[in-house]
């Protein structure tokens, strides 16, 4: 029995206490060790990349572009074109700004002949680029012409008329109805050549079979939905009232 007891007592595992002396003065070691090669490549990094700012380089960036305009004359019929290709030579951070679109602020193009100006070629392109871009070259254009379209702003009045073909009136009563819109005309603004294409007045068509005394009701002018009109007015009320008699 004693010799049994002996031997469980000599198979007992051994356990290492991760707060002996000698692990303790190994971690801060291991750790140094890790942290000196992570410094190292970071030391690399940085020494490459500055190293590869002196040098100057060639690629394609998309630049901003903003054609400027008076919008109280001009409106642009479409979407204007806001970036164009160019292929351009820069010198290291800067250059790199560039390829990041880091601030790079539009280039302003500036037609003066508007609304007959519609495109702007690759020459013209060069000349605004030129003086508003410095600190890279611009060798040539991917994107060789932009094309825009405005036309004058101009301003239309139109009528708004009761139509009340599918309503039932009385016909005894109808002399002493009045049939009233608020706003009784209504102003659109846009393109000049768009505006010459509305009518001079809208019929708002009643679908209120029996009319009376006191109706009123609201209607949206759905004729008018463009994006480029304006309108002081989107929905007119159209009311009956009794006419006053002398």
């Amino acid at each position: 029995m004693a010799f049994f007891n002996s031997n469980l007592e000599k198979s007992k595992p051994v356990v290492i206490d991760a707060n002996s002396p000698l692990i303790s003065e190994q971690k801060p070691k291991f750790f140094k060790q890790i942290l000196a090669f992570c410094l190292s490549l970071v030391g690399a990094a940085v020494l490459w990349f500055l190293s590869a700012l002196n040098h100057n380089y060639t690629s394609d960036i998309r630049y901003p572009i903003r054609i400027v305009y008076d919008a109280s004359k001009y409106i642009p019929l479409a979407k204007l074109p806001t970036s164009v290709v160019i292929n351009a030579t820069g010198y290291g951070w800067a250059f790199l700004r560039k390829t990041m679109s880091i601030k790079n602020k539009p280039i302003l193009l500036k037609p003066n002949t508007l609304p007959f100006k519609k495109y702007y070629t690759d020459d013209e392109l060069m000349v605004p680029f030129a003086h508003q871009l410095t600190t890279v070259k611009v060798n040539f254009f991917e994107t060789d012409t932009i094309f825009f379209k405005f036309d004058r702003v101009a301003s239309k009045r139109i009528n708004l008329v009761v139509d009340t073909s599918e309503c039932i009136v009385n016909f005894k009563e109808m002399p002493y109805l009045n049939f009233k819109t608020s706003p009784e005309v209504i102003t659109v603004t846009g393109p000049q050549s768009m505006l010459g294409q509305l009518p001079d007045s809208i019929h708002v068509k009643l679908f209120q079979k029996e009319l009376m005394v006191g109706y009123s009701e609201l209607f949206e002018l759905k004729d008018l939905d463009n994006p480029l009109f304006k309108r002081d007015a989107s929905e007119v009320e159209v009311s009956v009232e009794k006419k006053n008699h002398p």
